[in-house]
């Protein structure tokens, strides 16, 4: 992993704890092609778990999210804090 990639991605998820991206179009989809079916999530760069809590609030209830940033990481984890649903979130490379 490119430890500036890294540390660019760490300071910007500090600065945005609750940058969305793409949301609508992620909300879009699901809703257009699985409106029905609550089958488990799982976001590769998950960032800050934005996307990850629309769908939950969608009725998701199995999520998992990764992401490389220890920051991005801590962001989600304290979306969740409140919740009642149990979320997979891991610290991990995905070289």
């Amino acid at each position: 992993m490119n430890e500036d990639l890294k540390k660019h991605w760490n300071v910007y998820h500090l600065a945005n704890p609750n940058s969305q991206i793409n949301i609508k179009i992620i909300l879009n989809f699901f809703d257009k092609y699985l409106p029905k079916i609550k089958e488990p999530v799982l976001d590769l760069g998950c960032g800050t778990g934005q996307n990850l809590y629309s769908l939950y609030k969608r009725g998701f209830t199995e999520i998992y999210g990764i992401d490389f940033s220890e920051e991005a990481i801590a962001s989600s984890k304290r979306l969740f804090e409140n919740e009642t649903i149990i979320t997979k979130l891991f610290l991990a490379n995905m070289d």
